[in-house]
């Protein structure tokens, strides 16, 4: 989908991620790539995904790189006994893809 500046709407998404990484607010670059995600699907852009797939890495690399220790690091997450966020959203993304790929698959028949 396109709005008034002429970018689609994954494309203003993934600007905003870039902005807010950029600003160190890593948190709501994250929520805002969720929300990218979620995009994606409803547009059944396949291709959104695998740039979905390049944001994460990106942001991924950015919190894993800071120092002291991100809240959202893998580092971080161990020290609390969880799982990064970035390895959540590789789930999330392939549950996106599978559905993407079958449709209809674990659907309700008509």
């Amino acid at each position: 989908m396109t709005g008034t500046t002429g970018m689609s709407t994954l494309d203003r998404m993934l600007e905003l991620c870039d902005e807010l990484l950029a600003q160190r607010n890593a948190e709501a670059a994250y929520h805002q790539l969720m929300a990218a995600l979620h995009v994606v699907e409803v547009e059944g852009d396949r291709e959104g995904l695998n740039r979905i797939v390049e944001a994460a890495a990106k942001q991924r690399a950015y919190v894993e790189s800071a120092e002291p220790a991100h809240a959202l690091s893998s580092e971080s997450s161990t020290r609390r006994g969880t799982k990064s966020v970035y390895d959540t959203i590789r789930l999330h993304i392939a549950a996106v893809r599978e559905r993407l790929e079958h449709p209809h698959k674990g659907s309700a028949p008509p």
